[in-house]
């Protein structure tokens, strides 16, 4: 009977020891369970804010996009109580927002009312024309007064460039023979004349190109004279010239057209 009862109680020690160890093998394999449980959410928590950043993102590049929009139609729009001309308010935008951005926007409003005489009277165009600093919305004020008939902004234009072009340095006149490109216009071909006698190939090929921008079929001697250059880039570009110059009038660009003056805009 001692010997029995003396198995009893061994067999409950037993016992109770592999309760106790299977208790902790189970704890043991929760945490462990629960460890890349909690890695997981980190990682959808970290996803939640790089979505939520990224729809931050979006938002304001839609809201941005949607201000624009609103600011150019404010712009270019009387509003009952406000007495102020468009180019009152045009004048008064660029005295507080001088920045290129808000050039650009005041640039593409003229040309939204390019055909629009009403709200925006030759006699507006010329004096905000007069009252500007920045060469862009310049040339876009004076692309516009041509478009209505009028190229006497857009000859004072290219003869402020022609007053530095023919003593600039290489570089500044290329420079400004894309400014003169970017007119469209035949009065332009005087100023670049000169320069496709350069002593510098660099030079030629730009005053090519603004040629090929500005002419029309009276100007192919221009190019004509530089087909044979000892430069095949250059006697390259000259019969590309002429082969676009000669289906252009002699009419051709002495007036712009609207879609001439909006391929030239400054981007916003």
């Amino acid at each position: 009977m001692h010997e029995s009862l003396k198995s009893i109680v061994i067999f409950l020690v037993a016992a109770a020891i592999g309760s106790v160890a299977t208790y902790f093998t189970i704890a043991s394999l929760k945490v462990n369970d629960c460890e890349p449980a909690s890695a997981l959410a980190t990682q959808l928590q970290t996803s939640d804010v790089a979505v939520g950043s990224a729809t931050i993102s979006s938002s304001a590049m839609s809201s941005s996009a949607m201000n624009v929009d609103q600011l150019l139609k404010d712009l270019r729009t009387r509003f009952i109580g406000d007495e102020r001309s468009i180019a009152e308010k045009l004048r008064d935008f660029l005295a507080q927002h001088s920045d290129q951005k808000n050039t650009a926007i005041a640039a593409k409003v003229i040309v939204d009312l390019a055909e629009n005489n009403e709200l925006l009277p030759d006699a507006d165009v010329s004096h905000l024309y007069h009252h500007q600093s920045q060469p862009e919305l310049k040339r876009v004020l004076a692309q516009v007064l041509s478009l209505r008939g009028d190229n006497q902004l857009l000859n004072a234009y290219i003869a402020d460039i022609e007053k530095n072009v023919h003593n600039a340095e290489p570089e500044a006149q290329q420079k400004m023979l894309m400014e003169l490109a970017k007119t469209h216009y035949v009065g332009a071909v005087g100023v670049i004349e000169p320069l496709l006698q350069s002593q510098n190939n660099s030079v030629i090929l730009d005053a090519l190109l603004t040629l090929r921008a500005t002419g029309n079929e009276s100007h192919l001697h221009y190019a004509e004279a530089l087909v044979n250059h000892p430069d095949q880039s250059i006697s390259w570009l000259a019969k590309d010239v002429i082969n676009q110059l000669q289906y252009l009038s002699q009419k051709a660009r002495t007036r712009l057209v609207l879609a001439d003056i909006t391929a030239e805009l400054p981007p916003i």
